[in-house]
């Protein structure tokens, strides 16, 4: 079942005019140790030219993220650590040969989390050498980090990018739109909007 996370990640892109994937299954050709054998792609959102049909993008997208902590989260009593979830959902899998069914052409990685810490930059270049990965290229801006790593023998740029900026993407998209959206979370956003437009704040309804 998709989280509220995956549904709006989902419906952004497909405002944007993307085919989207969700949830896509795959086994892995070895099973590793304490591994069960099997994975799972969060999204694969891909654009299609309207006008000569030909495929302009491809996205892998994975999605991982806390409401009450800061990327990168490590949770000291362990089982929570973002940079080894970038690293393994990217690197470690066999999502790669997944991905090469729908479209053997080149993706682009996007991984959705939590915030930025305020020291988001120190606290992955260092989570990322403790995993000894090699960062071959890496820009910030406002919105997003975009990082270029060699980890386990393949080189990959991702755009790491808070769940905070696709909301509201999402929230400016939807502002003026008045058709259905079948899911719930969803509608229960277009409603959000409307009361934000009407009433200039949510604070100033409640």
């Amino acid at each position: 079942m998709a989280t509220f996370e995956e549904d709006v990640v989902k419906a952004y892109y497909n405002l944007n005019n993307y085919f989207t994937i969700e949830n896509v299954p795959f086994h892995a050709k070895e099973k590793r140790t304490g591994g069960k054998g099997r994975g799972e792609i969060d999204l694969i959102a891909i654009k299609i030219n309207k006008d000569n049909g030909r495929l302009e993008e491809a996205i892998h997208v994975e999605i991982t993220t806390s409401i009450d902590a800061k990327f990168p989260f490590i949770s000291k009593k362990g089982g929570a650590d973002e940079v080894y979830k970038l690293l393994r959902k990217f690197f470690k899998n066999d999502a790669d040969n997944k991905l090469a069914e729908y479209y053997s052409g080149k993706y682009k990685y996007q991984f959705i989390t939590s915030p930025f810490a305020k020291d988001v930059s120190d606290k992955l270049k260092k989570r990322l050498k403790d995993f000894k990965a090699k960062i071959i290229d890496y820009k910030m801006n406002d919105e997003a980090i975009l990082i270029t790593i060699k980890y386990n023998g393949k080189i990959k740029q991702i755009e790491i990018i808070p769940f905070t900026v696709i909301l509201k993407r999402f929230l400016d998209l939807i502002q003026d739109r008045k058709e259905y959206f079948s899911k719930v979370t969803i509608r229960a956003m277009q409603w959000f909007s409307i009361l934000k437009k009407e009433y200039q704040t949510i604070d100033t309804f409640w």
